[in-house]
């Protein structure tokens, strides 16, 4: 479920396979953006979730020479505009189910950007219900990008 205060829409969107696994396609839609959700037709575990979005930016660093002593180090900043038509289609794809506990969880997560597959993720340990979890997560804020009801 979603978490509270935050209105998501579900829908059922058919079936397809991800790399050879059948799969139901679920849309949750929140604040005019549209995620598909991808769980397994046999175990219902979630396969992959796709989502449309900018490319991850590009950071460049420059080094050139050494630095001169009690001089600052110079910088430059590149920038580059981003066209509202750029967007291109994200999938975290999940795989390597392991039980934890009392609940399977994925050991591998593979991202992609546009079709390329640009990281891999292969998690180690899953620390589930820690006692001090608000103590962790304490003084950080969470933002939630949303458009404005008149659509800005």
């Amino acid at each position: 479920t979603a978490p509270e205060g935050i209105e998501v829409n579900y829908t059922f969107a058919g079936e397809t396979d991800i790399d050879g696994t059948p799969v139901n396609i679920v849309n949750a839609e929140f604040g005019g953006a549209n995620y598909k959700l991808f769980f397994s037709k046999s175990s219902s575990l979630p396969v992959a979730m796709s989502y449309a979005g900018f490319p991850m930016p590009a950071v460049v660093k420059f080094v050139k020479g050494e630095p001169i002593p009690g001089e600052a180090p110079r910088a430059m900043t590149f920038t580059k505009k981003i066209d509202a038509e750029a967007s291109v289609e994200h999938l975290v794809k999940f795989s390597d189910y392991r039980i934890n506990g009392s609940v399977q969880l994925p050991y591998r997560w593979t991202t992609s950007v546009g079709g390329v597959t640009k990281e891999t993720f292969d998690v180690t340990a899953y620390d589930i219900n820690p006692a001090d979890l608000a103590e962790r997560f304490k003084g950080q804020k969470t933002f939630i990008r949303m458009k404005s009801p008149d659509g800005q």
